[in-house]
């Protein structure tokens, strides 16, 4: 999860034709908001993004998206989990499994090990501990701590259960989604042009490098970057510009993702735009890729 990876790289070791950059994430390469991978949920959504979903079909939808998961102890005693594979902001529980890597962040709390649903030790921590990979690891903050100190008795069982949900769409339609992943804003929703959603002003006042992924009238996926940061070359596009500049291909639905220096659009085996990044194409967290 917090390996970071060039886009074209990520494409040749996939055995992809095509592939763009995808997700916001953290310098670390924490992916930020909604990540789902093949039915598993690997980061939990941020308040105000939206998120595209793709089924076994490859349907794309679009969407905000909630998120539940809780932790419920032998005793029948439960506790809301409000991060997975991230650091934990204090007074919360958090979810930690292998995908995350080797270890647990370097952070104080109480951290219980769960092997295959049985609580092995539940214990103070500086963070560190290797994840295993049959299981899983809590790890809780201010009252959270105090919950599992209680509950998560080694030798005791423990189930976690984990939804994301659409806040206002079809529910019966996001069943079949395997992949999610959120970014913003939201250009186009239903065939009116937004920005929709909660999102940092300056990445939509301002012009920079842009990817994003769209669905046309005609029901065609449509991935799109503008290249910028490069007065010689391109300027980039406000998110206004480019919501003019999609109306060209008459979509209904568009999300805005991750740009900068990690706009990169590569197809067959070269990279097709001018990644704005002095030393050339930016390492990312996740991409979308067709093969």
């Amino acid at each position: 999860m917090l390996e970071k990876e060039k886009t074209s790289e990520i494409a040749q070791r996939k055995g992809a034709i095509f592939a763009v950059n995808a997700g916001f994430f953290a310098q670390d390469g924490d992916p930020l908001g909604t990540l789902m991978i093949d039915g598993r949920i690997l980061s939990e959504p941020q308040e105000g993004w939206y998120s595209v979903g793709i089924t076994e079909n490859n349907q794309l939808l679009f969407g905000e998206l909630k998120f539940k998961a809780q932790a419920q102890a032998q005793n029948g005693a439960t506790y809301s989990i409000t991060g997975i594979n991230r650091r934990n902001n204090g007074k919360e529980l958090v979810f930690y499994d292998h995908f995350l890597g080797e270890k647990t962040p370097k952070q104080e709390g109480i951290e219980s090990i769960i092997v295959k649903g049985k609580v092995i030790e539940t214990k103070s921590s500086q963070g560190g501990t290797v994840i295993p990979t049959d299981g899983f690891i809590l790890q809780g903050r201010g009252e959270a701590s105090q919950w599992m100190w209680k509950n998560l008795i080694p030798g005791s069982s423990v189930k976690v259960k984990m939804s994301i949900y659409p806040k206002d769409e079809d529910w019966e339609r996001w069943k079949d989604v395997r992949y999610i992943l959120s970014s913003g804003p939201l250009l186009f929703r239903n065939g009116q042009p937004g920005p929709f959603g909660n999102f940092n002003e300056k990445i939509v006042t301002e012009k920079h490098p842009r990817t994003v992924i769209a669905q046309t009238e005609e029901g065609k996926i449509l991935f799109l970057v503008v290249d910028g940061r490069n007065p010689a070359h391109s300027v980039g596009l406000t998110i206004p510009e480019l919501v003019e500049e999609l109306k060209n291909y008459r979509v209904v639905n568009a999300l805005n993702l991750d740009g900068g220096g990690s706009t990169t659009f590569y197809l067959q085996g070269q990279i097709l735009n001018q990644p704005s990044d002095p030393l050339g194409e930016r390492k990312v967290s996740n991409a979308f890729i067709i093969r």
